[in-house]
């Protein structure tokens, strides 16, 4: 929920109290049409790193480096690896890899089957890329599946006797600090 349950104006088109209902509203149906956040994140994530990674390949052909005297890809002579973009790939995998554990549970509380569908591939694509999933990545991903299922009671449970949160929130902390004159 993006915390837009109030207008600070007056709208043409409709009443301050409609807000709230409005905005759950649009949120339900972007769910459910393009399915859970995640699933997009992961989604671009991937073919970021997939375009990242014919990117790096087609310069190395080319046998282009990075030049930082002049700020873009010359011809190299000899060593042509672009550890700068190795290095970004790299670490746009590490993610990827934080990620992964994420799909079991994007995959069970999918709203409808085009979703799970899609998570299937994303599945299958990462396996391409990254490998098949470490017996650690799925363990991991079966504690989240665990909580997302005892969260998902819980909210079922707290709709039931008369709750309409729709995600438990952790308190916000806030920390001040002093200026010290020197």
């Amino acid at each position: 929920m993006s915390g837009q349950l109030a207008l600070n104006f007056s709208h043409p088109e409709f009443r301050p109290e409609e807000v709230e209902p409005l905005t759950r509203d649009a949120f339900r149906r972007k769910y459910e049409a393009h399915g859970p956040v995640m699933l997009n994140v992961i989604r671009t994530a991937l073919a970021g790193y997939e375009r990242m990674l014919q990117d790096i390949e087609a310069r190395g052909k080319a046998g282009l480096r990075w030049s930082s005297e002049s700020m873009e890809y010359v011809k190299g002579e000899g060593n042509s690896d672009d550890t700068y973009m190795l290095h970004r790939a790299d670490m746009l995998r590490q993610r990827l890899c934080q990620f992964r554990p994420l799909l079991p549970s994007v995959r069970a509380y999918s709203p409808n089957r085009a979703s799970r569908k899609r998570c299937a591939e994303l599945e299958k694509r990462l396996n391409k890329i990254l490998g098949p999933a470490s017996l650690s990545t799925r363990l991991r991903g079966l504690v989240v599946l665990a909580s997302a299922t005892i969260e998902a009671i819980r909210s079922k449970l707290g709709r039931l006797i008369g709750r309409s949160e729709i995600i438990r929130q952790p308190p916000c902390r806030r920390t001040e600090y002093r200026l010290v004159e020197q």
